[in-house]
């Protein structure tokens, strides 16, 4: 059974879990992130251009999109039994379901678009109803390679906008002056968080997207004309719900079932970085809180199909930009998703975060990866690894990096498969997880080692203890205290009045638990003891017994002795 930790708040984080930041500071710290998610408004913009949709249904498209942000928001961020994350992990209309989005669209029009979209939703729900009898699926090097891919699977929109290279397929050039106002931003928000006084790290973001926004109207980059729009954008407007009906089709039902897969692996790694971000003491994925994330999301995306809306996913670059800002607060979600649901109805609040510069989205996206990705590599490193684990992050990492370095190989695979293998994403979560199953077989979770008394063994026992727990994925520490444990016994068995020369050491692991149990021949022995003073190590002869005794109780997290069948037994056991 699975042991709840006591959650500890982080140290170096301003705004904290269950924290409720000054209005003064929530203000900023929603606009950075409303900022930052702007730019994923063009997805639904580009689906409405592809049926030749008019203005006004691109601008009613972009209201709908923010009213669901701001439902997922809400959503995500609520705690209530199995249902919401309770973290501050927005959700927004990525790239996980916009090229299948656009299938659908092809195949059906709009109708199809938010008949799928449902669907998609209802798989993610079922997902989290069975997604707890599934976690041996996602050891931390599945969930945190997921996590480094998605920085990495951002690389390429990032370095684009950066530079103002056009993603047209043509040859890539970069643009100087969409460079300078890059530079500029970058250099603004990293100074800021750096070196900046406690107050205003917080606004780091905003600092370097206020001087992109005015180093590109000084450079031509942002035009009058583009200013112009917001003053002939309706000050208040209510959206209109997209009625154009629901269509299903039984040929788009596998390509959204792999989707919506794939965009809930990508959610348990972002749930996995907010749980590990917002725990002093993580150790590994709590199911409950991805079971709940998981629902609301595909609540939330059940809810944008029927409003006229494309499928959410939740963003890792917000909770990159939550970190980096050290405000993870789930009070934010909240607000920001109050925020979004007006911004609906302010269509002229929202069209200054449409004309964002391309450079300045480039910005962000970069100090969003730096989070991302080094998240993840803490996350993939927190275990003890083998050659099967080496094999299911590196064939993982490479075939999926292949869709990014080498595209025109991938694109020649059937149509049916392009959902998968247009992302590097999903190539690297489908192929870890599968590695990872695959490669379980013949695994024992059980190992026992003969010692023997009266020589000097610890090389044996932490080489034993190393070898099982690079196979098993334990972390290193847990394997460190279990083998020291041992050594202990060891050594110590004179003292212990352990008579016969040999003992079984029996080591047990089931992600949860790590136990040992130590047969011998001799007397039950009484771990309830004091640490000796050193006037009684020299003075009494049973000194050397209790302070063996409370050297072991000290690396265990429980212990218990005994006898069965005649024979003794300790069991030493460490959470994990």
């Amino acid at each position: 059974m699975e042991k709840k930790s006591i959650r500890k708040n982080p140290t170096d984080l301003e705004y904290r879990l269950e924290d409720i930041p000054p209005a003064k500071v929530m203000f900023p710290l929603v606009l950075q992130q409303l900022a930052f998610l702007s730019s994923n408004l063009v997805y639904p913009v580009i689906i409405v251009g592809y049926i030749n949709g008019t203005e006004e249904l691109a601008r009613n498209t972009v209201a709908i999109t923010f009213i669901t942000i701001g439902i997922g928001c809400i959503l995500q961020a609520m705690r209530k039994g199995s249902f919401g994350s309770g973290f501050l992990c927005v959700e927004n209309p990525g790239s996980m379901f916009f090229p299948i989005s656009m299938m659908a669209v092809k195949a059906g029009g709009l109708s199809l678009l938010f008949g799928m979209t449902v669907i998609a939703g209802l798989l993610e729900i079922v997902l989290s109803k069975v997604i707890h009898r599934l976690r041996f699926l996602f050891p931390p090097e599945v969930t945190g390679l997921v996590v480094v891919t998605v920085g990495i699977s951002i690389i390429r929109s990032g370095i684009s906008t950066f530079f103002g290279v056009a993603e047209d397929g043509r040859p890539a050039t970069y643009d100087g002056i969409s460079a300078i106002i890059g530079f500029i931003s970058l250099t603004v928000a990293v100074g800021v968080n750096i070196w900046g006084k406690k107050t205003m790290r917080q606004y780091s973001f905003l600092a370097g997207m206020l001087a992109g926004y005015i180093a590109a109207y000084y450079l031509g980059v942002l035009t009058d004309a583009q200013i112009a729009k917001i003053s002939q954008t309706p000050f208040f407007a209510f959206p209109e719900v997209n009625y154009s009906g629901f269509s299903f089709s039984n040929e788009m039902v596998i390509p959204f079932v792999i989707t919506a897969i794939c965009a809930s692996i990508k959610m348990i790694g972002n749930i996995t970085t907010c749980q590990k971000s917002n725990d002093a003491n993580w150790k590994r994925l709590d199911m409950d809180t991805t079971q709940g994330g998981l629902m609301a999301e595909g609540v939330s995306n059940v809810i944008s199909g029927m409003l006229g809306g494309m499928a959410l996913n939740g963003s890792s670059g917000s909770i990159a930009l939550s970190i980096a800002t050290k405000a993870t607060s789930r009070r934010i979600a909240f607000v920001m998703g109050g925020a979004c649901i007006l911004l609906a109805l302010f269509p002229k609040l929202s069209a200054v975060f449409t004309i964002m510069p391309k450079p300045v989205m480039g910005a962000i996206l970069i100090i969003n990866m730096c989070f991302i990705i080094l998240s993840g590599l803490q996350i993939l490193t927190s275990r003890m690894m083998d050659a099967r684990k080496t094999f299911v992050i590196g064939i993982s990492l490479i075939f999926g990096l292949g869709a990014d370095v080498i595209p025109e190989i991938y694109r020649s695979f059937p149509e049916w498969l392009q959902p998968i293998v247009n992302s590097s994403l999903s190539i690297t979560a489908i192929s870890a997880i599968l590695l990872n199953w695959l490669f379980r077989i013949g695994i024992s979770d059980k190992k026992t080692i003969d010692l023997e008394l009266g020589k000097d063994d610890s090389e044996s026992i932490f080489g034993f203890m190393e070898a099982q727990g690079r196979l098993w994925g334990v972390r290193p520490e847990v394997i460190h205290k279990a083998a020291s444990s041992i050594c202990e016994f060891v050594d110590s068995a004179d003292a212990l009045e352990v008579t016969a020369p040999k003992i079984t050491v029996t080591v047990k692991f089931d992600e949860f638990n790590l136990d040992v149990f130590i047969d011998y021949e001799g007397p039950i022995m009484d771990f309830n003891c004091d640490r000796p003073s050193t006037a009684e190590l020299l003075e009494d002869d049973d000194a050397q017994k209790r302070l063996s005794c409370f050297l072991i109780r000290s690396y265990c997290d429980n212990i218990k002795s005994g006898e069965r069948d005649g024979r003794c037994f300790v069991h030493f056991h460490y959470d994990h």
